[in-house]
């Protein structure tokens, strides 16, 4: 959570601990979990972020048979989060892997790999409503420049 709320840079190791203290662990079992440290843990929680999303994302989109309700309903899920958070958490990857660019590359494969899972549900989705092939690669990869 912290790293989804303050991202890599601006969350440190010993935070970490001090919030895993309060689930009865210690530092020293963060880094026995995480040996590697810092970036062996982003990566876990991006993997963590990752597979809740992608649950919620195939649950919302299996839920609506036509595509444009499912995206309604998806908006809607995600800013009932947001606002049951304050605003404050908002995806689980992008804060921790936008500081990582160029630095820490476990972390940006891992989260293009999330990506790429989510993309893929969204493809399916529109590739099963009858949208034709050329069509859902484009709108399932709205925003991407590099495929």
């Amino acid at each position: 959570m912290l790293l989804q709320r303050q991202g890599y840079d601006d969350t440190g190791i010993k935070q970490i601990a001090q919030e895993a203290r309060e689930a009865q662990a210690t530092l020293g079992s963060v880094y026995h979990f995480f040996p590697v440290g810092k970036q062996e843990l982003a990566v876990a929680a991006i993997h963590h972020g990752d597979q809740e999303f992608f649950e919620m994302l195939r649950a919302v989109l299996g839920h609506e048979e036509d595509p444009a309700r499912a995206i309604a309903a998806l908006c809607r899920t995600l800013t009932e989060g947001l606002r049951a958070s304050d605003w404050i958490d908002g995806c689980p990857i992008t804060t921790t892997s936008l500081g990582t660019a160029g630095r820490v590359p476990d972390v940006q494969v891992t989260a293009a790999e999330a990506f790429a899972r989510w993309r893929g549900l969204v493809h399916d989705k529109l590739r099963a409503s009858g949208i034709g092939e050329s069509d859902v690669h484009d709108l399932a990869h709205t925003g991407d420049q590099h495929d």
